[in-house]
């Protein structure tokens, strides 16, 4: 009877074993899951889940004020010279903050650059504003490395306070990419991975 007894107890050992190792690898998968689609940020206080990239919508977009684009300014890590809002004055732009260490932010980098390539010559531009809390030296060695072409200031404190008031919300997750009008005024916010269709749709139709 006893031998009976142990050898009960070494089979509910394995079964909890083998539970416990199904629960850890769905975990695992679900928290690798929300970091593929968006980051924490590292300024934030807790990271959130986003969506999968939204479905194409067709035909034209419909895109409201939401409040006044805040300024911003600092040094344009591309080109080494100073940046601030008066330069993107009467464009389209999108703001876009981002880290190098953020994959679907890596994703979406190709896409600027084309956007920025198509649109470019029609008062269009993107601002990437780095999150990295490593320094410029990082940021800079990923801008040469992806080959990016539009500009790129890092993140103050001034600026995350700023965003954060004119979009009424923190700045917890990125990537997070703010579409700006031609009269300065925020008419968009999307807080993970878009693709460059979505971008565009919106692009065009504030051009």
């Amino acid at each position: 009877m006893q031998a009976n007894i142990n050898t009960s107890g070494r089979m509910d050992h394995k079964m909890k074993s083998r539970i416990c190792s199904a629960n850890l690898s769905l975990l695992l998968l679900m928290a690798f899951t929300i970091f593929v689609n968006s980051c924490s940020d590292e300024l934030a206080v807790e990271p959130i889940v986003t969506d999968e990239p939204e479905t194409d919508v067709e035909g034209p977009v419909e895109l409201q004020p939401i409040a006044e684009a805040p300024a911003f300014q600092g040094k344009n890590l591309v080109d080494g010279m100073n940046i601030s809002q008066a330069d993107v004055e009467g464009h389209v732009y999108i703001v876009n903050f981002w880290a190098t260490w953020c994959p679907p932010c890596e994703k979406e980098i190709p896409d600027f650059i084309q956007l920025q390539n198509e649109y470019g010559d029609r008062k269009f531009t993107v601002i990437g504003i780095s999150v990295d809390q490593e320094g410029e030296a990082v940021v800079n060695d990923f801008i040469k490395e992806k080959g990016m072409n539009y500009p790129v200031i890092m993140l103050t404190e001034q600026i995350q306070s700023d965003y954060e008031d004119a979009m009424d919300a923190p700045l917890h997750s990125i990537p997070t990419s703010i579409v700006v009008n031609r009269d300065g005024d925020i008419v968009s916010v999307h807080v993970g991975f878009r693709t460059k269709e979505q971008f565009e749709q919106e692009i065009k139709e504030l051009l």
